[in-house]
């Protein structure tokens, strides 16, 4: 992963340690922060798609196609983001996500089923989320990642 640090080491300088709630205005002028309070929105209204590969065990969830410039950064051991030149997200990326992210995160054991049983199906290889699928899987995804850097909090409840 080599500097996994940098996205998480920027969004803790936004995220007073003294256990204060992330105010609106740092989450507006910040895109990460934004796009992370905002993901289920943004992929909805984006038409974002989701592609899992079964060989690398990892899953995607990105604009239809990524820009040129993009490049994965990753926030923890977990989550990294598809970055473009200008820090906009393009997407999230989960490795091991049936090994390992599924483990720690009780709430996607149905949508690992799910893709289970389409790899079955389909034999390996990569594979497209259906629409039930992002459904349940987006929102909860969104929650992981806020809980994920701000342990015990919702920045959904801050004002």
């Amino acid at each position: 992963m080599g500097k996994t640090t940098s996205v998480t080491a920027e969004l803790n300088k936004k995220i007073n340690k003294k256990g204060k709630e992330v105010s609106r205005e740092t989450l507006l002028n910040d895109p990460i922060l934004d796009f992370i309070a905002n993901f289920s929105e943004i992929a909805k209204k984006n038409q974002w798609v989701s592609h899992y590969d079964a060989d690398s065990d990892s899953l995607a969830i990105r604009t239809p196609k990524l820009s040129d410039d993009a490049r994965k950064r990753y926030l923890n051991d977990e989550f990294a983001f598809y970055l473009d030149g200008k820090s906009d997200v393009q997407g999230i990326f989960i490795e091991y996500f049936v090994s390992n992210f599924v483990a720690h995160h009780k709430d996607f054991k149905d949508v690992a089923k799910d893709i289970k049983e389409q790899e079955w199906k389909e034999e390996g290889g990569v594979m497209t989320l259906n629409k039930a699928d992002m459904k349940k899987l987006i929102p909860e995804l969104q929650e992981a990642i806020i809980e994920s850097i701000i342990p015990g909090r919702d920045l959904q409840k801050t004002a």
